[in-house]
């Protein structure tokens, strides 16, 4: 019974991972912006988000390890972290700014810079021997994105926005069920990842 609830935990992890975020992000800003923009549009898009955001860094992540530049996939020594998260820093701030410069789909960019700023301060931490949940990180960006979009756009995703309160909350009970993290790290990679998100997207409704 035990081995089968960590079998479940490690299917939630696995599921919940922040990498995912960035092509889920996009794949509902799509369904739930009023800017029209052409099938092969959507699609460019999409396949920018999902090299930049998924293959580059799983390509990277593999040639770490090959050169045992990082012991494991998950990075959970503190010391590891400082260059997969400078890179993410890198790649989110690069198709931010090349979502934002294009126009296309000008309001998305918010993710990108906010997942940007995320992953700074979470670089900057580790400098600092502080360590926090990129898990609940990712997952409460998402959140604070789309109550941001839903303030922008003057859209109802009250729905939306509830699924992913509560995917936030699995995602930290999942972290720390796992061990992998203690409770401090669980909640500052809520607040950190939210709290960017809303600060981006107030700048955009409030200066932009």
């Amino acid at each position: 019974m035990i081995e089968n609830s960590n079998k479940v935990d490690k299917i939630i992890s696995y599921v919940l991972h922040p990498i995912l975020f960035p092509l889920i992000a996009t794949l509902f800003y799509l369904l739930i912006s009023p800017f029209y923009l052409e099938t092969r549009q959507e699609y460019i898009l999409i396949s920018i988000v999902f090299v930049a955001t998924y293959i580059i860094p799983i390509l990277l992540l593999y040639l770490m390890r090959k050169l045992k530049l990082i012991s494991s996939y998950q990075i959970e020594d503190i010391n590891e972290r400082r260059f997969p998260l400078f890179l993410s820093f890198l790649i989110t701030l690069f198709v931010g700014r090349l979502i934002y410069q294009s126009g296309m789909t000008y309001f998305l960019s918010i993710f990108f810079f906010g997942s940007s700023i995320t992953f700074f301060i979470a670089y900057m931490m580790v400098l600092m021997k502080i360590k926090l949940s990129l898990h609940t990180a990712g997952i409460s960006s998402l959140l604070g994105f789309f109550i941001g979009i839903s303030y922008i756009f003057s859209k109802n995703l009250l729905i939306l926005i509830a699924v992913f309160s509560i995917l936030t909350g699995l995602s930290a009970s999942n972290r720390l069920k796992l061990e992998a993290h203690t409770q401090k790290e669980v909640y500052l990679g809520i607040l950190v990842g939210f709290l960017t998100q809303i600060a981006v997207a107030a700048y955009y409704f409030y200066f932009l």
